[in-house]
This record gives C-alpha cells, structure tokens and sequence, in this order.
C-alpha cells in the first residue's frame, strides 16, 4: 500500500499564505522521490498521525478513507499532499500541540471531510489548507483555529470547494489567527461564515485576490468587529462576494483594499459584496485606504461597492485662460489674474514673470535668467505636477522688494533650480512647498533672501526628494529681522545637502512629527554651520511619541548644536541632543509619566527580498534593514524583548553601517538580534553577513554598541572592514562601549582592510573592542584577520581588546590575540600570531611599534582554561601579563591553561612599593626548544609585588633552560609544587638542570636542589621521563598526578571541566587524571 521513501526539501516550500500571501505550487510535478511515505492505491487506513516532519504523498491511483480521525502534524510537524482521495472523520486536526500541519489538494485529487474539522490546536499550533487544484467537500463545522494562539490558513486559487458548516474564522476562543485567502476556482459556502468573534478577540482576515475566484455564501456571512475584510485589485477587477441568501450581518471590522498592478480611473467604482439589504454602517476603511477610496452601497442597495477617489489629472483645459499644448519660445507675463497650463505636450522658454495669476506645468517650463515668481505687489502661484518639468536658471526671484509674494508648488515631476532669493528683497514673501516629485537645487538657495525689512520666507517639504547641491542659506546672514522657516511635516520626503547647511539667528527650523517619525535632513558634505535658530517641534494630529523616544532631525558629522535654542512651547517637553557619534541632531521626548515598552515582537530581516515597508512580523514580509542600520526606511518603536532575526545566507552591504545600537532590553526579556536556520537562502544553512566591502561606513565601526543595555547578538558573520589611517582607535568589528549586559555568542569577524597605513595603533581594531562594559560577554565566536596589503607575510588587528568576559572562542591570523584590561578569558584558543606590519620600517620612534603578543594581560585579569600556541612573530611574547601596569596594584590569575611557550610577566609601569600580583596555577607551559617557561624581562628597578608560580608543568627542552628566569626583581615570590622537565646536557648547573634564575642574585641560575636552598620548589620536583607540551596524565603513578597545592580557593576543575582534584591532591599542570 505504501512505499518509504527519503526526505524531501519541503521545509522551504511551504511558507504558505504570509497572512495575505497566497501559497503556489512548486514549479515542479510532485516527485514521490521527495515524500517520506507515498501511496498508491486506495485503502482504509484507520486512525492515523503524520507527524516527525514526515511529508506523504497520496498518488492518482491512491486513497485513504473511510472517513477515519487523522492528525496532520501533532507535536512535531507533518504534511499530506492529495493527488487522490483523501478522506477524514469527524474532530481530525491539521496542526496540533504547537507542530505545524499542511494539506495540500492538486491536480484531480480530493479533499471530504465528515464532522468538525479542527486547524492550529493548543501550543501555538499552525494549521494549513491550500486548494489548488481539484475538489475539497468540507462536510461539517471548522474552527479555524481551534486554540488560543494558534494560527490557521486557508487558501484556495484553483478546483472547486464547497463548506457545508460553519466556519469560525478566528476560532472558537480569543486570541486566535485565522485567514482565508480566495484568488482562484469556485468556492461556496452553504452554511454560516464568521469573520471574527462576536466578543471581537479574535485577529480573522477574508481576503479575495484578483478577478479569478467564484464566491458563492448560501448560508450566512457575519463579519465582527476586529476583522478584515481584503480586497486585492488586479487588471480585472477583483472577484464579488456574491451572497445569495441576502443574510449578511455586518456587525464591525475593516475593509482593506490593495492594488496590485493596476491604477483604477477616477470614481472607478468595483463591487465587493452583494446581499440585498445590505448594511454597511458598521465598517471602516483601513487608515492607509482614507481619502484615496470610499465604501457605498449601490443604488439598488444590494452590493458593498468601493470607489476610487484619486483624480491621475485634476486639470481640466477648460479651466485656464491660456493652454500650451505646443513648444513655444519667448518672454511672457501672466498677469490679470490668469491661470496658464502647460499640457504634457507643451512647452514654454523665456524670462517669465508670474503676476497675479497661476502657471501650472504639466509639460516643459524653462525660464530663463531673471525671472520673477510675485512682482509689482501682486502674488503668483507656480505649480510643478505630474510628469511636468520646470528649470530655472540664476537668478530666480520670489518678489520684486514691492510687497510681491512668490508661491512655487512641486506636487510631482522634476524642477532644477541655479541661485533662488526667496524673497528678493523688503516687504516680499516668498513660499515653497514640494509634497512630491524630485528638486534639485543646483545654485545657491537664499531662504530669507538678500535684505532686512518686513519680509518671509518659508520652504515646507512633506514628500518626495530635494537635493541642495549648493549652499543652502536658512535666515538672513546677518540675522536681521526677515522670519525664516524651513520646515520638514511627517516622514515621506528625502532631504539631501550635497552643499552646505547654514542656519543663522532669527531662523526657524520645524519639524512634523508623525506615527512614522519625521524625514532626516541629511548634511552629507558634513558642512552644517548652526549660528542660531529655534527647532519647533510639533505633533501630527492623535500623534504621541513614547517617553524618551528620539527622532533624528539632522545628520552631519561634527554638528554643533550649541546655538540652537528650543521653541518655547517645547520647552519641558522636548530636549535636543546630538547623537552617540555627534553626527546628529536628535530631538527627544520627554512629556508625561515613562510607560512601560511593549511585549517583545519578533521581526525577520531579509536584505535580498525585505523591504523596508513591511511589517516586518513574518518571513513572508521581512524588513530590508535593521532599524538601527543605515538608510533604514521603515518605522520601528522598541521594546524590551523585541528580536531581531537576520537571514541565513543573505550578505547585507556596507550601505547598511554601522549598526549603532543605543538602545535594547530589559534583565529579563533583553533585545536579541539572532537567525533561524530553518530560514535561510541558498542549498544550505549558512551565517548572515555583514560585509562592509572594504568601503568607509558611518561611524566606522560596523556593529557598536553604544550607552545600549540588554542585548544577545547571535550567529552573524562580520568581514571587510576598513581601516584608515591612526585615527582607528575602537574600530572593532562589533564594538562595545559604556553599555551594561551585552552578549555577543557564535559570530564570525573577520578578514578587515588596511587602507592606510596605521603607526603605533595595530592593537586598537580588529574583531572585539570593549571598553567600559565590564559585564559584556563574548561566547563562541570566531576572529582572523589576514596579510596586509602591500606587507607579504604580516598582519594587523586585535582578536579582543578590553574587559568583560570571553568564553570559549578562537582568535588566529592576527599580530595581537587578545589585550585582557579586565574580566576572564576561558576556554578560548588564541594561535597562528604573526608579526605586525605596524613594526619595523612603519615606526616612527621605535620601539614604539606594535609588538605582536598572543595574549597581552594590563592590570587585572583572568586567563584560564585555554590554548595558546603558535606565536610566530620573532620574539612575541605568548601570554604577557602585566599586573603592575601604569602604576595599578592589579592581579593575573592565570590558570588551567596549555602554553605552548612561555609567560612573560611584564614589570612595565610597576610603581615603588606596589602590590601588583601575578597568580600562575596548574598551567601546562613550554615545548619545542624553549629555554624559560616563566620569564620577566627586567623594565625597572621596582620590586614586583607578589609574584605565585604553582602547580606548573615546565617543560624547557632549550639548550639554555631555566624553567622560571625573573630579571625583575620581586618582593614576595612563591615557586612550589611544580614539575620540570629541562633534559637538555648543556649549561647545566653542578650537573643538573637549571629551574630558577633570578637577575638579582648572584649566582643568578641554581638546579633544583639550590632554588630548595633559597626557600622555593620545596615540593616540586624534575619529571623522570620525558614532557612535552601536549602533556595529559594517564594514569597515577604519572608526573604531577596528586602532587599539587590545594588552590581550591581559586578554582575547582581543570582545562576541561573535570572536578579537582580527582585523589588525594591536586594534579599539576592542565589537566585531572580522571579517576
């Protein structure tokens, strides 16, 4: 009867109906090769459950029936696709316990249900029904979904359907999501349909795509409040609901309407429902359809109808004194109150003068030098709309200082400007407005004008894109009494200052604050000089911010806002800030008692196919940037919890950065930027990346963290970042500073560009810079750099530079692996560490270089339970702790580690009488032809403070050896408990080896028995057989196993988490003989 088969990809397939999207079949026939299970004759199966990702296929020649209880996809997922029968009994379920259910009906096959038929119950359950093709007889009631929660969606666009109950759309209880989408075939429903719940909790959506679909309701349709109703128009139309009982209760909800494809004409009018008597007083159009449709009844009062109110050409010719729907050339007035219209077939050129009267463009205006909009104290209007195209050469003149007043509209098209005096001179006002279409100010613009006096000027932009190529005046410059106003109204306009931004005393800039924020003036020479003004801010109408919510007003790098000064209707309700990298003006708001953030939403991003003008809320309609990248164009609010998921194998590029986050969550619901690796694209799952392409992004610093709390960032790839020059400082590839509680886990950075050469700042970027953020963590993330351009075989950056804690990640290709100021260091692995190429020939006062380091310890901090080998670069040093450094008392635990070279302990900066404190325990340390595994280069002549070598294996296989050399001198050393393995026969001292060297001594070397002598090593001792770096105990009578100090005051397992000590005593070195 059946056949098993293996996995197909059909994961990927089935984002079915992004609750509005309709799902279609793979282009592809349906291969059994891709099912779990495929069956191919007609047979009664009993109950049955397909669940464990399992996917069936029911061939032409198969069947299940008898009408038996099935569960399609409980606890885990499951799908069936019908090519035959398939037949189900009463209370089957289509998604269940939180797992997803798909059924599919195609080509001939047969969908016949008996009894209640149950979609999306309990856990969040999602259940699917997707008729493509052949016939689907639903024989008893639906709930649509069943549970709280749960999500349910039916889609039809081919075959015939027939429903003979009811259906709950929107389930039985509140907080269901229930959708049907009808884009194609015949559907009827012979019994009651209920959009919605009557108690108005339920999220329910009908939605009818495109002309064609068949609707039939015989039963009833009721629509509660809460519920939409979507109507997708196509060329065609769009399919009517056709009632034919007439029983159609319209209690509440929303009508939606979307054109896809198609631009009705005006008063084009479309039906949508036809039931005779029916009442649509309790509907409502959605925001978004107001003042561009209107809902009616018909005159018959039978049908629900939409009527398109967008008028594409208002103009009439009729209307005007005097039509140009030819070229024509020369000087012209219009005046005596006469309104002019250029067609789209028309053109004019010459020095024009616009007096008392209107000139509207819908074809080609060209004036010419001269040229006056307003003269001899009247007023003229220039209206720029549809595809009309206005240029003006230098100058153009609002006015003629006569108390003119100059009035320029660009509703849409193009206008080119040279030099504007807006106004020319005293007594004028001049007036511009742009809702649309594209200005280019290519000359210089002087808003308020050339001369004091009684004179306006103000400039309102509110929609499409201008462009100030030149400088842009604001105010009279010498701040003489001329009111000025450039004001930005809601957030639907492009605003870009190629030139320069001057806003002088007097001036006023305002800005329109909306539900979407307000449009950025973006100073992109990062020439803005602020010689005064006043920001008034207001609010669009039922518009509230949230407290503390900041809008950027202006963008430009440096910007000064010191003379600045807040309306007074502000004043206490709004402050003005410049932004974390002083690259904005900000206006945040202050006004009412903190209200408490939103439950956390999840948003998908998606730079390949997102757009910024989604919801964002589903993988269907993901966002095209994260609202804290780069020319992010959507809206957002933030609240704790909310989580960002980027998908796998899409590359975002360096448009898009930084990613300056200054906000995030809560303790306990932190705002989380992470991936799904069910969702990604390509054959498989891969990382998203971040790719700055070597290119200078804004700030420099692809992700930083800046004054931001409680946030996750997860599984991102970070690469190509540019380095300029010694200005790059905290250039990290994710940056963190003065923030609280930040996790970084399983990101890959790497693969940065030197694109000028640094000198003396190679420790200062690469992949992690934290700086005042001690309780960042970085788990299980991945740094290399590579060769630098121009310099074969060295390299540049720092793996991590700062405090906070780094657990379980590796650093390689680098000059510098890690500088710990700070925090704990474990499980990592820091290898392959070459020399800088900021060294040698690039010093400019040596040895000022960077010297390259595997792991570089200032002050305080912690190493433990790591792997340092391979630092290549000539006389690198391995682990290079500096408890004393600029005068600091700090204290180096460094502990469990395999070294496969030495620790250096650097005296640098130790001060007179300091209490610095080195702690060296059960580490592994040495190898290869190495002569000292402990050394500290003498820097000074302050006695280090307190200096404790335990628990060591010391492995020294050079011809020189001393297994700890100190040149500095120290104040309190402790040498114990540690095993030496020194076999070279040269340089021995009385015959044995040499463990101990200390500079201030004389002798300076002594074997074992002399350092005994000198009160150290009293319980270590020389290994009996041969050690190398890579040593692990394997069984009790090895060297070291139960010899070691009891150091469980500091730790309590060695290098890979196994309990000390396993015996009677510690084990010495790295690793606990398990026992």
């Amino acid at each position: 009867m059946c056949t098993m088969w293996r996995r197909p990809p059909w994961a990927a397939i089935m984002a079915l109906a992004a609750m509005v999207t309709v799902w279609s079949a793979p282009a592809q026939a349906y291969d059994p090769g891709d099912f779990d299970v495929v069956i191919t004759t007609v047979y009664d199966p009993g109950n049955f459950t397909i669940s464990g990702g399992a996917e069936w296929l029911i061939t032409s020649t198969g069947g299940l029936t008898g009408y038996r209880v099935a569960n399609i996809g409980n606890y885990s997922d499951g799908l069936v696709v019908t090519l035959g029968q398939l037949q189900i009994g009463s209370w089957s379920y289509i998604g269940r316990n939180g797992a997803t259910g798909t059924v599919i009906v195609d080509e001939s096959g047969s969908l016949a249900t008996s009894g209640w038929l149950a979609m999306a119950r309990d856990g969040g359950a999602v259940g699917h029904l997707s008729i493509l093709g052949g016939t689907a007889a639903i024989g008893g009631n639906v709930l649509a979904p069943y549970g709280a929660n749960g999500t349910a969606a039916i889609a039809q666009s081919g075959g015939s359907s027939t429903w003979s109950g009811r259906i709950y759309l929107g389930g039985g209880y509140g907080d269901g999501n229930g959708q049907i989408v009808l884009s194609g075939g015949t559907t009827t429903f012979n019994g009651q349909v209920d959009v919605g719940r009557s108690t108005g909790t339920a999220t329910a959506r009908l939605d009818v795509v495109g002309p064609d679909a068949t609707i039939s309701v015989g039963g009833s349709l009721y629509v509660y409040n809460g519920a939409t109703l979507g109507f997708t128009i196509r060329s065609g139309g769009v399919s009517m609901i056709d009632v034919t009982s007439n029983a159609t209760y319209l209690n509440g909800g929303t009508v939606e309407i979307t054109l896809d494809g198609y631009t009705p004409s005006y008063l084009e009018t479309f039906d949508l429902i036809e039931s005779a008597g029916i009442n649509i007083s309790n509907l409502s159009l959605a925001a978004f359809n107001q003042g561009v449709w209107a809902l009616q009844v018909n005159g018959a009062g039978d049908r629900l109808q939409a009527v398109y109110l967008v008028d594409e050409n208002p103009y009439d010719p009729d209307d005007f004194d005097v039509v140009i729907d030819t070229p024509q050339s020369g000087n012209f007035t219009v005046t005596s109150g006469q309104n002019w219209l250029i067609t789209d077939t028309g053109s004019r050129t010459g020095v024009g003068q616009i007096r008392n009267g209107l000139m509207v463009v819908l074809g080609d205006l060209s004036l010419s030098a001269g040229s006056y909009i307003g003269r001899y104290g009247t007023t003229g209007t220039l209206t720029v709309d549809m595809d009309g195209a206005l240029s003006a050469a230098s100058y153009l003149y609002f006015g003629g200082r006569d108390g003119s007043t100059g009035i320029l509209n660009i509703l849409d098209g193009t206008a080119t400007f040279g030099t504007v005096c807006a106004p020319n001179g005293t007594n004028d006002t001049a007036v511009i407005n742009q809702s649309g279409g594209v200005a280019t100010w290519a000359g210089r613009v002087y808003l308020g004008g050339f001369y004091s006096g009684a004179s306006s000027a103000t400039m309102t932009i509110s929609g499409g894109t201008a462009t100030f190529s030149n400088r842009l005046d604001v105010g009279y410059s010498v701040g003489g009494g001329v009111p000025v106003r450039l004001d930005v109204v809601g957030s639907d306009a492009t605003i870009t200052v190629s030139g320069s931004l001057y806003v002088h005393s007097g001036a006023t800039l305002g800005f329109e604050i909306g539900p979407d924020g307000v449009s950025m003036i973006n100073v992109t020479s990062n020439t803005t000089t602020l010689n005064g003004g006043t920001v008034e801010i207001s609010l669009a109408a039922g518009y509230t911010p949230e407290v503390n919510e900041r809008f950027d007003l202006i963008k430009s790098i440096g910007i000064d806002i010191t003379n600045l000064q807040l309306a007074a209707a502000n004043q206490g309700v709004w402050t003005l800030q410049t932004g974390p990298l002083g690259d904005r003006l900000q206006a945040v708001y202050g006004e009412g008692e903190e209200q408490e953030l939103p439950p956390g939403a999840v948003y998908y991003i998606d730079y390949a196919s997102g757009s910024d003008a989604n919801s964002g809320l589903t993988k269907q309609a993901p966002w095209k940037r994260h609202p804290y990248m780069q020319n992010f164009a959507g809206t957002y609010t933030a609240g704790a919890g909310d989580e960002f998921v980027f998908k796998g194998g899409v590359t975002w590029p360096s448009e898009c950065f930084g990613l300056i986050v200054t906000q995030g969550g809560s303790e306990q619901a932190p705002m989380v930027y992470t991936v799904d690796e069910t969702w990604y694209s390509g054959g498989a799952w891969s990382r998203p990346v971040f790719d700055m392409q070597e290119q200078a992004i804004v700030g420099d610093r692809p992700v930083y963290f800046y004054h931001a709390s409680h946030v996750v960032f997860d599984g991102i790839e970070i690469k190509n970042q540019r380095i300029a020059g010694a200005s790059c400082g905290g250039w990290g590839g994710i940056t963190v500073t003065s923030s609280t509680d930040i996790t970084v886990t399983d990101c890959y950075v790497h693969s940065w560009y030197i694109a000028t050469p640094t000198v003396t700042r190679d420790n200062n970027f690469g992949g992690f810079y934290v700086d005042d953020s001690p309780t960042t963590v970085i788990d299980g993330c991945v740094v290399h750099g590579q060769e630098v351009d121009e310099f074969p075989g060295l390299y540049s950056g720092n793996g991590f530079k700062g405090s906070g804690m780094v657990l379980n990640s590796e650093f390689y290709n680098l000059p510098n692996g890690m500088h710990i100021a700070g925090g704990v260091v474990s499980g990592c692995e820091i290898h392959h560490i070459y020399t800088s190429y900021d060294s040698g020939t690039n010093v400019v006062t040596p040895p000022n270089g960077r010297h390259a380091n595997g792991v570089w310890i200032f002050a305080s901090g912690t190493l433990c339970n790591s792997y340092v080998h391979d630092v290549l670069a000539p006389g690198a040093p391995i682990v290079f702790p500096a408890a004393g450094w600029g005068g600091a008392d700090g204290t180096c635990l460094i502990y469990n580690n395999v070294i496969r070279g030495n620790i250096h302990i650097n005296g640098d900066g130790a001060a007179s009488g300091n209490q610095a404190t080195w702690h060296i325990y059960n580490n592994t340390i040495g190898g290869d032809s190495l002569n000292n595994a402990i050394v500290a280069s003498k820097k000074n002549d302050n006695a280090l403070g307190h200096v404790v070598i335990k628990n060591n294996v010391l492995v020294t296989p050079g011809s020189y050896p001393a297994g700890v050399n100190l040149g500095q001198p120290v104040a309190d050393l402790v040498i114990d408990n540690n095993v030496y393995y020194a076999p070279s026969v040269l340089n021995r001292v009385n015959g044995e080896p040499c463990v101990l060297q200390l500079a201030w001594l004389s002798p300076t070397r002594y074997n074992l028995a002399g350092s005994q002598g000198l009160g150290y090593n009293a319980n270590s001792y020389l290994s009996p057989i041969a050690l190398y770096w890579d040593y692990v105990p394997s069984s009790t009578g090895d060297p070291g196993v139960d010899d070691g100090a009891d150091l469980s005051a500091f730790f309590d397992t060695d290098c890979l988490g196994i309990s000390r000590p396993q015996g009677s005593a510690f084990d010495i070195g790295a690793y606990e003989l398990d026992q």
